[in-house]
């Protein structure tokens, strides 16, 4: 491998990557080498690697460069020839908080590393695996052994950004709530808990109506695992406008003057970029409840920050 072809590999992965700190192990410092070990986004781009079983010699610089996948679960270290390599994650320049380890097993014997809280003092509980914020800088230890060594660095990436796009398409309102005549409906949408748009209202709605929408909201920052909610509410009030509180999102509730349903789906969305869509419904609607179901798709992309 040359060191044209390695520093393509790092423009496909986009990587944000300062200058990683080196303590080599002992023994004399040989010339760099350019055999490469890719893991993780590398490998999934399709690009061929010089043969990552070669000799590495760990007593000298053995390792590339470090860094986060799009998706923030898995880690990628690049090395000259097969290494057995373990890296430390930290939230803080000054390497005190772990926020993640990975680990190597069996030298190329997986093409990503996973960042677990198997090791380093990390709560063992659930999620056993970590998922690092978008946009976000971490630091990290990487420490590689091969025919010698260890060798041991310090560097830091950023994360990609993740950018989730949520397009709500068609209402469908099977009840209105009210006994007679038309609902007085407001529909809300939001994201993990997050600040709520309302994207349509329409106070004349009655019972088994379908209206088409084309509401898109972008939202950044989100973690894959992305709660979709929309909530409908009707206005009961006789003399002014009330509307649902705004922290009641409850499948189905009333304060008097508003009745409200909210239709709930979580999406893991993928690592790699991609889009999908579903539909999704309030629960079965009793007497005097707001029902309703909706259509939704989405998209998700990922850009250096």
């Amino acid at each position: 491998m040359n060191t044209t072809r390695l520093t393509r590999l790092t423009d496909l992965s986009r990587l944000s990557h300062t200058r990683p700190t080196r303590r080599p192990g002992p023994g004399r410092r040989l010339r760099r080498g350019l055999a490469g070990l890719v893991l993780g986004g590398l490998a999934v781009a399709g690009v061929t690697a010089c043969d990552p079983n070669a000799a590495a010699n760990c007593a000298v610089d053995c390792i590339e460069f470090v860094s986060a996948n799009a998706a923030g679960d898995q880690v990628m270290v690049a090395g000259k020839g097969g290494v057995f390599a373990e890296v430390t994650l930290y939230s803080d320049a000054a390497r005190t908080k772990v926020v993640g380890y990975a680990r190597n097993f069996q030298l190329l014997g997986y093409p990503t590393m996973p960042i677990t809280k198997t090791y380093q003092g990390l709560p063992g509980g659930n999620p056993a695996t970590v998922q690092l914020a978008p946009a976000t800088t971490y630091h990290y230890s990487v420490r590689a052994t091969a025919n010698g060594g260890p060798w041991t660095e310090t560097g830091s990436f950023k994360t990609q950004q993740r950018t989730v796009k949520v397009t709500i398409t068609k209402i469908e309102l099977y009840d209105d709530s009210d006994v007679t005549g038309a609902g007085e409906l407001s529909f809300d949408l939001r994201t993990n808990g997050g600040p709520a748009t309302r994207f349509h209202q329409n106070l004349n709605w009655a019972s088994y109506n379908v209206k088409d929408l084309n509401h898109t909201q972008t939202y950044t920052g989100l973690l894959p695992d992305v709660t979709i909610q929309v909530r409908g509410s009707d206005d009961d009030c006789t003399f002014s406008t009330c509307t649902a509180p705004a922290h009641r999102w409850d499948a189905v509730g009333s304060n008097g003057d508003t009745q409200w349903s909210t239709a709930t789906t979580t999406v893991k969305v993928p690592g790699t970029g991609g889009s999908g869509s579903f539909i999704m419904g309030t629960p079965a609607s009793g007497f005097g409840d707001v029902g309703f179901n909706v259509w939704v798709s989405w998209s998700v992309s990922y850009y250096p920050a």
